[in-house]
């Protein structure tokens, strides 16, 4: 409340001094005194844009089309955040802002996580994070270094590379500690902490759990929140502590509803209906399966746009199927009269429920195809200007151009992308198939197979020798770190390229 009075007065002052940055700077204040309530905050981001779209001021409208893509992802509108994220890069690269640049980019990332996309959005945080160990005054985007630190432990954590997760949330902890800097440390020790709980490290990850969960905003609309509850309450199940760890469930429950309900913490129910389920607590069993049909109903309608194949044990088809059942008991338990009438309401249900499912499923393939053809097409565009080869004919000035990409292609490490092929890298080079393998053979004097798998593991030979925490990842963490999609696959190239196995190297540098 005394936020919103200073924001009144300042808003005031730069009325009657007519001031367009000031007003801006106003509205500014207003947004970031009211950060979960979304209607403010997009009716005040378009009063800056609004305000500032034809005046040349320094993060404006940049801040209004930020502001309001962070309110549209928070209310799970994914297409319309990308719209202003994108709208906000096109400002940024245009007026050389880097801060705001590597901003959108990684919010833009953001999404593609969101589409299952984990490789594309790992690229870009890769590739910030890199940007950062470039720069000398670091400091300058401290902010913007510990979110990407968070965001490689989380998209690590989600690809079940745990060594990664674990070096990345660690180096954010103890960046954090030695800046003596809060922004963001609640995330990064989640992140630390539901690693630990994959790495079976159980009290370290309620230790970094309940600490993280401390330091959150007090406002159950975070997500964070009850994700944080959610690995609390698995790491009590797993140090035998089920009573603690139902409580913590039963808190997702109390807090969770129709506006606030986020995918994330879904496994809590399921969880739940297990535990009233084997104490025969029929009553709230019924309830929770309702209340997890109606949340997934509405989950369906707002990521329509997204990949939807996140429901796995519970998926709504079976909780529909048991509502019925449950319904049939308590009715027989309760002997009443309204039995058939609750069954068929029930089928109703579930026919109108399938009906609108298989509905929505088919338009959602159709707006999943274009929802990724706009973004890698904006994308495409906010990122680079490279025209297409016009000339079909393998010249020497499409051989230097080919040759120039592969050189970025090998300096920027991108040969460790796991699903890289030929086709793919000659789409990126905007040439075919055919002149790419033709140059390769030429002039690095190997196939396409032979020449990636060389220089990962010519990287990882180099990565091993100078750096000690690779040296203690797993053989599974280092193969897929580097490139390779299966052990046996990694240790034969290095073998036949090194003319030792990985083990043996390792133990050979550590001596």
């Amino acid at each position: 409340l005394r936020a919103e009075v200073i924001a009144n007065a300042y808003l005031y002052k730069a009325k009657i001094e007519k001031d367009t940055l000031e007003i801006a700077n106003a509205y500014r204040l207003f947004v970031r005194a009211y950060p979960y309530n979304y209607t403010k905050v997009i009716k005040y981001s378009d009063s800056i844009i609004e305000l500032t779209n034809n005046a040349k001021l320094k993060n404006y409208p940049m801040r209004g089309h930020t502001y309001k893509g962070l309110a549209f992802y928070d209310l799970e509108q994914y297409d319309e955040a990308l719209n202003q994220y994108l709208k906000a890069l096109r400002y940024a690269q245009k007026h050389k802002d880097t801060s705001y640049s590597i901003a959108m980019r990684h919010n833009i990332a953001i999404l593609k996580n969101k589409l299952g996309r984990t490789n594309e959005a790992l690229k870009i945080y890769i590739r910030n994070y890199h940007f950062f160990l470039t720069q000398d005054t670091l400091h300058k985007f401290k902010d913007f270094y510990i979110e990407t630190l968070s965001s490689l432990a989380i998209a690590y954590n989600a690809r079940k590379m745990y060594d990664s997760a674990y070096y990345y949330s660690k180096k954010g902890i103890l960046f954090c500690n030695s800046q003596k800097e809060l922004y963001n440390y609640d995330n990064i020790l989640l992140s630390y902490g539901i690693t630990s709980y994959y790495k079976e490290d159980y009290q370290t990850a309620l230790d970094s759990t309940s600490k993280a969960v401390k330091l959150m905003p007090k406002n159950y609309y975070f997500r964070s929140t009850r994700l944080g509850y959610l690995y609390m309450s698995k790491a009590l199940f797993k140090l035998y502590q089920p009573i603690k760890a139902i409580t913590y469930l039963k808190k997702i429950d109390s807090i969770t509803n129709t506006t606030n309900y986020n995918i994330n913490c879904r496994a809590a129910f399921p969880l739940l209906i297990e535990y009233y389920k084997k104490n025969g607590d029929k009553v709230n069993q019924l309830r929770v399966m309702e209340k997890l049909i109606k949340l997934d109903s509405i989950s369906i309608q707002k990521q329509r746009k997204l990949n939807n194949n996140i429901i796995q044990k519970y998926d709504t088809a079976q909780l529909i199927k048991e509502k019925g059942v449950l319904i049939e008991e308590i009715q027989n338990q309760n002997k009443k009269s309204s039995q058939k009438l609750i069954v068929l309401a029930a089928f109703g249900m579930l026919t109108i429920f399938i009906s609108f499912f298989f509905y929505h499923r088919k338009k959602r393939k159709q707006d999943l195809l274009s929802f990724e053809e706009r973004i890698a097409h904006l994308t495409k565009n906010a990122y680079q200007n490279i025209s297409k080869a016009k000339d079909i004919q393998l010249s020497p000035s499409l051989t230097e151009e080919i040759l120039k990409k592969l050189d970025d292609f090998e300096t920027k490490n991108n040969f460790i992308e796991n699903n890289i092929t030929l086709a793919k890298l000659a789409k990126r080079f905007k040439t075919n198939s055919t002149y790419l393998s033709k140059i390769i053979n030429t002039h690095k004097k190997k196939n396409f197979a032979t020449y990636v798998n060389d220089l990962r593991i010519t990287y990882c030979v180099q990565r091993l020798k100078t750096d000690k925490k690779f040296r203690q990842y797993s053989i599974e963490s280092i193969a897929k770190e580097v490139g390779f999609n299966s052990i046996q696959s990694f240790s034969s190239t290095f073998h036949k390229k090194i003319g030792s196995y990985p083990s043996n190297f390792i133990k050979d540098l550590e001596k």
